[in-house]
């Protein structure tokens, strides 16, 4: 006898799908514990090192930031970012360390949120993808606005600006000249 091992990958692959699916509609619904419960269930269907894994702990540390979990939601985008580089998926990774970098931010942990971001951008200066790269430079200037390192957040949102511009993002472009100006501003009205 055969197992039919096809057949079993199958059925569990469309039991993911139901699962992720009917996660949404809770979600949608801002019924967030039963989106959770939902997408809990589907992550015992899946190994513990694919992509699709990552992608439900990404949607699960969304979920957990709405609720106000924090610390799970920092454990999920950590354990999406491993799985991602385990994969060999630097982009995605670099995205979940932005995304723990921005739970640090909303818990005004500015010291581990700085670790996060310079993570990622470490991570996506060996790719091309600059939009995420400007990204990360922005999150991370924001971060040292807010810590007091004004010179350093001119030079990451330069290097942002940059970017942006190379890559016809004028709204976000502008956007980074904008937080410029504004240091610039309240640097002068400083002294």
């Amino acid at each position: 006898m055969v197992a039919d091992t096809h057949g079993t990958q199958k059925g569990c692959l469309e039991t993911i799908i139901s699962f992720a699916k009917i996660a949404e509609q809770y979600r949608s619904a801002g019924d967030y514990r039963s989106a959770l419960e939902k997408l809990s269930a589907a992550l015992i269907l899946i190994p513990d090192a694919c992509s699709v894994r990552a992608g439900l702990m990404n949607n699960i540390g969304h979920i957990q930031v709405v609720l106000g979990w924090y610390d799970e939601a920092i454990l999920s985008f950590a354990e999406s970012a491993r799985i991602y580089k385990k994969t060999g998926s630097p982009i995605e990774q670099s995205r979940q360390l932005g995304n723990v970098g921005s739970v640090y931010r909303d818990q005004k942990n500015y010291k581990e949120a700085l670790v996060s971001y310079q993570q990622a951008i470490a991570v996506l200066e060996n790719e091309d993808h600059p939009v995420d790269l400007a990204d990360q430079y922005g999150n991370l200037a924001y971060i040292q606005t807010l810590t007091g390192k004004s010179d350093d957040a001119i030079l990451s949102y330069r290097k942002a600006k940059i970017l942006y511009i190379e890559n016809k993002e004028k709204n976000k472009a502008d956007m980074v000249r904008k937080n410029i100006d504004t240091i610039l501003s309240l640097s002068r009205e400083a002294r």
